[in-house]
């Protein structure tokens, strides 16, 4: 026969166990087990105790198995002390108690829990683990202390404020003194922030009205101002703690202006950074205050960038226009010959210019025709037949002896960076000498109009000169440029020398304590 139990008291919570947040609520329920209507043999029975969220069905939020003893079929027992009650069961809008007998059907219907007496109005709310409130919460004191404190003792934020609703304008957090103190405060007793303000739009943080006296806000540090907020002339600033002027200030009197000063008793601006309507300015100074490097966006040409005097010079300009040269005095050619060869390190694509010149001396006879040619070219092999050359021609007609020409060629070669070899070269059908051959290299890293390049291909003919002699050549000019380098860097370094000796004197000009 299906044994019932019909419950005499039912006791949500017990007062007992809502000592402290780490101790699970227990409930005590008594009850009269009856079969047939008649309470059951005294002795020991199993009995299944489960909650629910719901009258019929619904989901079993907790469940204990206890083994009870009757006295006349009157049970007693406290529920959670062998499978805890914790408060998340609770955290719904109802629940009901479901009980099964010896392995009978679970008896219907469900017991519905109530609260006890008076604990629909909690006096307090020591020892709660957490969960929600629903509603307009309002925190009233008057015992001296801070009527409301908000402490983690883990990760995460102390305290954190929504506005959920994106059509609400009002702040998520306001505070409001009638008295003379502050209407908040925030500070930070570790390495963190006392306050962030973020914001995906609208305004992070509004400071509007007058804030203290006259509009400024005051953040004192024991000795001067740390921050002061002037909303009458719009300025931010820091003061610092040497009590000599500020440190920075954020001004918009008329246009946005940054200023950053030293923390000396001098106090000197070394850093503007302006916009008034004309262009940007940028200036920074030297430790004296003076003597800047100033970017103005309201000049053009010259008065736009101002640096000091051998401020830029090749180390800091990699691309700038260099220089490369090499002669001959006196070289014989016949067939097509190197006179002379350069190379010359490019920092970048631009363009060479290369240039030979000299004179020829022929040794003619009458009645057969002489002629010589000189040209440049980035190839040992060829010859003059395409190039643009200096032409030397003698008549056959000329009576016999030595001649004399000067000669002059010009060639234009679009590089990449790296290494360019140009060659001097000659060819003669008679006996010649070239004297005095000069060949220079110049290179651009800019065109300012269209460039075509001179030279043209050179085909065929094998070159006179080794491959060793161009190593040797390209070797020569990589040991210039890192010898000019070294010079540069040398130079840069006694200047920062120097400039780290006036900073020193500076400094212990200025190191006595400030008179405030």
């Amino acid at each position: 026969m299906i044994k019932r139990l019909v419950p005499a008291l039912l006791l949500a919570f017990s007062v007992s166990t809502w000592v402290h947040a780490d101790t699970p609520t227990t409930m005590n329920y008594q009850g009269l087990l009856t079969d047939g209507g008649a309470p059951v043999a005294n002795g020991s029975y199993s009995v299944v105790f489960t909650i629910y969220d719901a009258p019929v069905l619904g989901t079993s939020k907790w469940t204990e198995t206890r083994n009870v003893t009757t006295s006349a079929g009157l049970i007693t027992v406290v529920l959670g002390t062998v499978d805890a009650i914790e408060d998340t069961v609770f955290n719904g809008s109802g629940r009901w108690l479901g009980i099964a007998v010896e392995g009978d059907p679970e008896m219907t219907p469900r017991t519905a829990l109530s609260s006890v007496p008076y604990a629909a109005r909690i006096a307090t709310v020591d020892g709660a683990s957490g969960g929600t409130i629903t509603g307009a919460t309002e925190v009233t004191g008057n015992d001296g202390g801070n009527q409301l404190s908000v402490t983690n003792t883990g990760l995460g934020r102390g305290g954190y404020f929504q506005i959920a609703n994106g059509a609400n304008t009002e702040p998520a957090v306001q505070g409001t003194h009638v008295g003379s103190g502050p209407g908040g405060s925030f500070f930070s007793d570790g390495g963190g922030p006392g306050i962030v303000a973020t914001a995906t739009g609208g305004t992070a943080a509004d400071m509007q009205g007058d804030v203290l006296v006259d509009g400024v806000v005051e953040v004192n540090n024991g000795i001067d101002s740390v921050i002061d907020l002037d909303g009458t002339t719009n300025i931010l600033r820091n003061w610092g703690a040497d009590g000599n002027g500020e440190n920075y200030r954020l001004w918009g009197g008329g246009f946005g202006q940054l200023y950053l000063h030293t923390s000396g008793v001098a106090n000197n601006r070394l850093v503007e950074v302006s916009a008034p309507s004309d262009g940007g300015e940028i200036e920074l100074h030297n430790a004296a205050g003076a003597d800047y490097i100033k970017l103005d966006g309201g000049e053009t040409g010259d008065l736009a960038a101002q640096l000091p005097v051998g401020a830029v010079n090749a180390l800091e300009i990699g691309d700038e226009p260099g220089l490369a040269s090499n002669s001959s005095l006196s070289d014989g050619i016949a067939g097509p010959t190197t006179v002379a060869l350069r190379s010359i390190t490019c920092p970048a694509a631009g363009y060479v210019l290369a240039t030979g010149s000299g004179y020829l001396e022929v040794s003619h006879t009458n009645g057969a025709f002489s002629n010589a040619d000189m040209w440049l070219s980035d190839s040992t092999g060829g010859s003059a037949f395409g190039e643009y050359k200096s032409e030397f021609r003698i008549s056959s007609n000329a009576a016999s002896g030595n001649y004399h020409s000067p000669y002059s060629v010009q060639e234009i070669y679009p590089v990449s960076a790296g290494l360019k070899t140009i060659y001097l070269r000659g060819s003669a059908g008679v006996l010649t000498t070239a004297k005095d051959n000069v060949l220079t290299l110049v290179y651009f890293p800019t065109a300012y109009g269209t460039v075509a390049a001179s030279e043209t291909a050179n085909q065929g003919e094998a070159s006179a000169e080794t491959e060793l002699d161009v190593v040797a050549e390209q070797a020569e000019a990589k040991l210039f440029t890192l010898e000019r380098m070294n010079r540069e860097i040398a130079l840069q370094q006694a200047k920062l020398a120097k400039l780290a000796e006036q900073v020193e004197e500076l400094q212990a000009a200025t190191s006595a304590p400030a008179e405030k």
